[in-house]
């Protein structure tokens, strides 16, 4: 008796996981949790369960927070509307038509006290004004604090969707601290243009010197690809008594004045 030959299967590598990570839920009660304490009024506080969503910004912009902690990566997003919800929670009023400075430390400083949930104290958050959860790869817990008449705050947890190993268990998507500081990144710093006629660029030879305005050396731009990340001030730093590296003293960071 002959027995048909029976192909051999493995599973396809870098298949998604359908299982959320398990601190992801624990983050958000944590927030409930948090929020009941640290907001004043009558409050329903309520979060979802961990679903696959993508980021999208705020209609008006958003400010978010980063985390690397033990069990993998996170992320907080809040949009303006939610900001102003929050201020209002913890001042007891409305704040000012435009957000003022004192009022916007009020609110970050509220988010992180939030953050440090139990279980997640270990893990320390920074606000950043680059970093946002890419492509549709995520997993997605929303936290919502409301008010009977109707005023809302929303904070969007992120955390990326692990990808299953070889044998076909869900793996968490884990990443250091010392990963992320070990990634090398060529950053490039460029002066601003200036104007010069075609007919002195052609006659431009070897060996000539260039001279730049005032207005080339005012500002020099730092940047990772074709993105600027930074821009600052062109100058130098004595490095022994005869030696000299020059430098850029950072302005700003990605529109965001440098402290």
């Amino acid at each position: 008796m002959t027995h048909p030959r029976r192909r051999v299967k493995w599973p396809r590598p870098n298949r998604e996981s359908n299982v959320p990570p398990e601190w992801l839920p624990k983050l958000a009660q944590g927030i409930a949790q948090r929020s009941r304490a640290a907001l004043r009024g009558h409050l329903d506080i309520t979060y979802d369960e961990p679903r696959r969503g993508a980021y999208e910004c705020g209609p008006t912009g958003d400010r978010a927070w980063l985390a690397l902690h033990d069990a993998g990566v996170a992320w907080c997003t809040i949009d303006t509307k939610s900001q102003a919800a929050l201020l209002a929670f913890v001042i007891g009023g409305c704040g000012a038509e435009r957000e003022t400075p004192i009022e916007r430390s009020i609110i970050g400083e509220v988010i992180e006290r939030l953050l440090n949930a139990e279980g997640f104290r270990q893990a320390r958050w920074t606000e950043t004004e680059i970093d946002r959860p890419t492509g549709d790869r995520t997993w997605r817990c929303n936290v919502e604090v409301r008010t009977r008449s109707g005023r809302c705050a929303i904070l969007q947890l992120f955390a990326p969707v692990a990808d299953r190993d070889p044998s076909g268990d869900a793996s968490l998507a884990y990443v250091s601290k010392s990963d992320i500081g070990n990634v090398n990144i060529t950053v490039r710093a460029e002066l601003r243009g200036v104007h010069a006629p075609l007919a002195q660029i052609l006659a431009w030879t070897p060996g000539m010197v260039v001279s730049l305005r005032p207005q080339a050396l005012a500002r020099v731009d730092l940047l990772v690809q074709d993105s600027v990340i930074a821009n600052g001030r062109l100058g130098s730093l004595e490095m022994q008594a005869d030696e000299r590296s020059r430098a850029v003293e950072i302005g700003r960071i990605n529109g965001t004045p440098a402290a």
